[in-house]
């Protein structure tokens, strides 16, 4: 997945600018749909800071938060070191380690966060990266995804993304699109927006 090395050497400047943001206003757009059994199991893909995994263990969840950058996972764990989140160092498309710690302990998610992570995986790895995330969620399970629309910042590599990829992907591999809103960007850059999506796995 691109753009891992600069998370790594920007890690505390990167980990300052996303917990500025609470989780809860980020992601006021899904919180209807958040599993409500008790105890649910959500995934973070890309948690970086740790702010949404915080957030969703301090609302129940058992959650597991994976994040390819050492240094963000080191930041993370540092600063919500009181949560009870489970920490893997793993990466899309594979997600292997994910993977196969889940089928050890025979675990699906009912919740799965993708948060401003999308853009950093090239088109060609993203069918395989949707694949095993599906694999991953349980039957009427949600995924959340959120797409960044706008220039890359010159320092970092990203990927063009669409509403219609992941409608085609999710017809594809067994999800219906729940939900579709598009979004300025909370930062206030106003040449970014973002698209937010949330699927439902079909039972």
């Amino acid at each position: 997945m691109a753009g891992v090395p600069y998370y790594d050497v920007h890690a505390q400047q990167l980990t300052e600018q996303y917990e500025s943001l609470e989780a809860h206003a980020v992601h006021h757009w899904l919180l209807d749909l958040l599993p409500t059994r008790d105890k649910a199991m959500a995934l973070d893909v890309g948690a970086g800071s740790g702010r949404d995994a915080a957030w969703l263990a301090d609302r129940g969840f058992n959650v597991w938060a994976v994040e390819p950058s050492a240094g963000m996972r080191q930041e993370a764990q540092k600063l919500h070191s009181g949560a009870a989140i489970t920490w893997l160092d793993d990466q899309l498309p594979s997600l292997e380690n994910t993977l196969s710690h889940a089928a050890t302990q025979g675990v699906s998610f009912d919740f799965i966060l993708l948060s401003a992570v999308w853009m950093h995986l090239a088109p060609a790895l993203r069918p395989k990266a949707f694949e095993n995330l599906m694999h991953l969620l349980a039957a009427e399970g949600v995924l959340a995804v959120t797409l960044r629309c706008g220039p890359a910042p010159v320092e970092r590599e990203m990927y063009e993304v669409s509403e219609q990829e992941i409608r085609q992907l999710s017809e594809k591999y067994g999800a219906t699109v729940l939900r579709c809103i598009s979004a300025p960007d909370q930062s206030g850059r106003p040449e970014v927006s973002w698209i937010q999506m949330a699927l439902r796995k079909d039972s």
